[in-house]
């Protein structure tokens, strides 16, 4: 993989993840989720499908769990 393709994946993933941030805190000021319960049903998802999850899929998951955490 290249310099520039490997910017390109990395700026797609701080996109995507930064639109899910965006969405979820959106969904918590609305009521629609409490604190905290989209980072725990990730981790539960993550946990349950440990095997068929690819390692750069569980490492955005993880990212995006982490980043809301805080």
């Amino acid at each position: 993989m290249s310099d520039d393709d490997r910017d390109v994946m990395k700026s797609m993933i701080e996109a995507n993840s930064a639109a899910i941030e965006v969405l979820v805190l959106c969904l918590e000021r609305n009521g629609v989720l409490e604190r905290g319960q989209y980072p725990e049903a990730l981790r539960a998802h993550m946990e349950v499908n440990i095997d068929s999850l690819s390692p750069m899929a569980t490492a955005l998951l993880a990212d995006i769990r982490e980043s809301l955490l805080h």
